[in-house]
């Protein structure tokens, strides 16, 4: 049985004029265990599709229709909203904003978490800390850190929360080579020897391929193709599947 699956889930804008379509008839499965990823071109909604899971939509856009079901259970929005935290985990991206700048980093990473200080220390290395700049990190302020490192402690956080359904918004954005290898490592390493469940936002076609066990692609607010990397790339059903995919070599 899937952790998350979404039955046509259609979100809409609700501005001054006529509703826009965001998301169109979304049908997407999550099983227990897997990293799950959504691809697409910025724009195409598949940043919509992960705060509608997370009941993070802005007041201007709702769900016009369809249903979420989590463990098998459909689940309203406000019953997503309960389960944001500990059923589910988003990780958006700006990470700055997402810390609160005047607690210490340290206090925001082990906040609401059960890992010990040694887990911290495990996932920060891993996310190419070293080890005696981790205390400055630690000791620090949002503000005091860069973008990137910034980006780094929100992952780590999203690790250390341990979330039921963990999902993460362009985790890999604006890293280097070797660091999305890290990334690429971890991932896997956590999904396989501690069980866990990630849905990965992301328009790199290089993490798509690295890390997932099903893909979907999404352009225009609609899922366009879906499979596994080696389906997508020999049988695509869609002109967007083989442009993506084809950029890959």
């Amino acid at each position: 049985m899937a952790l998350l699956r979404t039955e046509n889930l259609e979100v809409e804008f609700i501005g001054s004029g006529s509703p826009v379509s965001l998301l169109k008839g979304i049908n997407i499965s999550v099983p227990r265990h897997s990293i799950t990823t959504i691809i697409g071109e910025s724009g195409g909604g598949k940043s919509t599709l992960g705060r509608t899971i997370s009941a993070l939509l802005p007041p201007e856009m709702n769900i016009k229709e369809g249903r979420v079901y989590f463990d098998g259970i459909p689940v309203s929005y406000k019953e997503l909203e309960k389960k944001r935290g500990n059923g589910i985990f988003y990780a958006p991206q700006g990470a700055a904003s997402s810390f609160d700048p005047v607690k210490r980093m340290k206090l925001q990473l082990m906040e609401k978490v059960s890992s010990s200080d040694a887990q911290l220390m495990e996932v920060m290395q891993w996310l190419r800390f070293k080890r005696e700049e981790i205390e400055s990190i630690l000791n620090g302020y949002p503000f005091q850190l860069s973008g990137g490192e910034n980006q780094r402690c929100l992952l780590a956080y999203a690790i250390l929360r341990q979330g039921a359904l963990t999902i993460l918004d362009e985790p890999t954005a604006g890293f280097d080579e070797e660091l999305q290898e890290e990334v690429v490592t971890l991932l896997k390493f956590y999904r396989e020897e501690r069980g866990y469940t990630f849905l990965i936002i992301t328009h790199s076609i290089e993490l798509a391929r690295r890390v997932s066990d099903y893909i979907y692609i999404i352009q225009k607010g609609e899922i366009v193709d879906e499979g596994n990397w080696e389906k997508l790339v020999s049988s695509p059903k869609h002109p967007y599947t083989e442009e993506i995919t084809r950029m890959n070599y």
